[in-house]
């Protein structure tokens, strides 16, 4: 009996499991009015997604299902937060972009995406660009918002876990940065790290919600990079010669930074100051527990996300 050997080849290729491709890294850049740019997690095919709206787009976040992105815009009328769909290339379809939250009175920033790409978690001022920036919630429509903060402190950078019950996010205990974790149902909060020597903040959980990284800052405010083991609470730092200390010509010192993970859990990529008001992009490697540089532009990068 003869056998066809392509048929054979191609059904074989065909019996392999098809192993997904890492997806862009999507980060802010740009000086002063920034920016959307999405780049490939080798450092190439950087392209730019917006083009210099009102005061810049930052904070890009794209949906687990690859469908919609939300970021940060100015092009409302203060800071608002925006939703666009996302052609197959993973770039923004045309005449897509529209406000998130369409009777928004206060500023918002922040915005991440549940695992199932059904809700998204923001922050935002409760009245107009004062008082305190609270935790809120809501679906892809912008619809049924909830405030689930109401305490008389900042919070930033909110993570849904896995099965979309809990929210880890920073906050600031007497003058200084801790992580946190709120309960959707019962509202209830509990710290995850309080460091008496360091501020902790940018927190990020994996995918698999088992790991956090985030940056740590000194007194000297010199930043470092950090991964706790949330099961045994172990923690180590990724190394790095090149130092970084905290960047204060933004609005907060806390603007520009970030931390994304990989769908594989074992990288993520986070902002690093470069000094002159320059910052890049680098990839954390947690089998090294080394971390390398991604970008090498003119202008800076900054809040990326994976």
């Amino acid at each position: 009996m003869k056998i066809n050997l392509f048929c054979f080849v191609l059904t074989a290729c065909m019996a392999l499991p098809i192993l997904a491709q890492e997806r862009a890294i999507y980060f802010s850049g740009g000086m002063g009015y920034s920016d959307l740019f999405k780049v490939e997690a080798d450092g190439s095919n950087v392209v730019r997604l917006t083009n210099k709206e009102s005061r810049g787009e930052y904070q890009p976040h794209v949906s687990p299902d690859g469908k919609y992105m939300v970021f940060n815009t100015y092009r409302y009328g203060g800071w608002k937060l925006a939703i666009a769909d996302l052609d197959e290339d993973g770039t923004i379809a045309r005449g897509t972009v529209r406000k998130l939250v369409a009777k928004s009175t206060g500023y918002e920033y922040n915005a991440r995406w549940s695992t199932d790409s059904k809700n998204i978690a923001f922050i935002s001022f409760t009245n107009g660009r004062s008082g305190y920036k609270q935790l809120f919630i809501t679906n892809t429509t912008g619809k049924n918002v909830r405030q689930l903060t109401n305490k008389e402190r900042n919070h930033y950078a909110p993570n849904f876990t896995p099965d979309g019950r809990e929210i880890y996010f920073q906050a600031t205990i007497d003058g200084v940065f801790v992580v946190e974790k709120i309960d959707l149902t019962t509202t209830k909060i509990e710290t995850v790290i309080q460091q008496e020597d360091a501020h902790i903040v940018s927190p990020s959980l994996s995918p698999n919600g088992k790991l956090l990284a985030f940056h740590k800052v000194n007194e000297y405010e010199s930043v470092t990079t950090h991964v706790m083991d949330l099961e045994d609470r172990s923690e180590y730092e990724i190394s790095d010669p090149e130092k970084s200390y905290m960047n204060r010509a933004f609005e907060t010192p806390l603007f520009s930074y970030a931390i994304g993970w990989s769908s594989t859990n074992e990288k993520f990529v986070f902002t690093k100051h470069q000094g002159e008001s320059i910052f890049e992009l680098y990839i954390a490697d947690l089998t090294s527990k080394r971390a390398k540089r991604l970008t090498r532009l003119q202008e800076s990068s900054t809040q990326p996300s994976w």
